[in-house]
């Protein structure tokens, strides 16, 4: 059995897959991140629906970008878990995950786009981030001529500019299942795109 969380948006997502492909997802979305809502809820799922924890194999985290004390949440819970019950860990970049969702749902053509602060937008378009991947950080009005008309995703559309049109979403529990394994082959840490202080003028 594989659990999966996905802490990267306003809405955090926890699901188990069990050996037959049947999945069970719980999520809870937050206007402001806090542990202690989180946390008590993912432990209140795990009770109802693992009863036998030594039934699980394996944990699966999206690492971001997204939300930093989210996307640290989710790591730190899944390393303490996973190193009590010498479980296996994957991580993967959450919007890697949704992007793998979007083709599946017969979307060819797009880009993820998410604030990045610091006046840049972080994202990738897609079908070439495919072949060639790399998250992007460029300034809100360099992207319109970037994307060249696709549609475009965003967890935080609404922190965007109404120029760029973007379709709120985001990446799920769930999407953390489907992936092969060449995608989950991430390190176990948070996807920065920024230093963690920003450089001096």
């Amino acid at each position: 059995m594989i659990l999966a969380l996905e802490f990267s948006t306003r809405i955090s997502s926890w699901a188990l897959q069990d050996e037959s492909g049947r999945i069970r997802q719980a999520e809870l979305e937050l206007d402001r991140f806090r542990a202690e809502d989180v946390l008590p809820a993912l432990e209140a799922f795990l009770d109802e629906q693992l009863p036998d924890s030594s039934r699980l194999s394996e944990i699966r985290v999206g690492r971001g970008p997204g939300n930093f004390s989210g996307v640290r949440l989710a790591l730190s819970w899944a390393i303490g878990w996973a190193a009590a019950g010498e479980l296996r860990l994957r991580a993967v970049s959450s919007g890697v995950a949704w992007a793998h969702r979007l083709e599946a749902e017969n979307e060819s053509c797009f880009a993820i786009l998410g604030d990045a602060r610091r006046g840049q937008l972080w994202g990738a378009c897609w079908p070439e981030a495919r072949v060639d991947f790399n998250w992007e950080l460029l300034p809100p009005e360099a992207w319109p001529e970037r994307i060249q008309g696709r549609p475009v995703y965003s967890a935080e559309a609404e922190r965007l500019p109404e120029t760029l049109k973007a379709q709120r979403g985001g990446p799920h529990a769930r999407d953390l299942f489907p992936l092969p394994d060449s995608a989950l082959q991430d390190p176990l840490e948070p996807l920065y795109l920024h230093p963690a202080v920003a450089p001096k003028p």
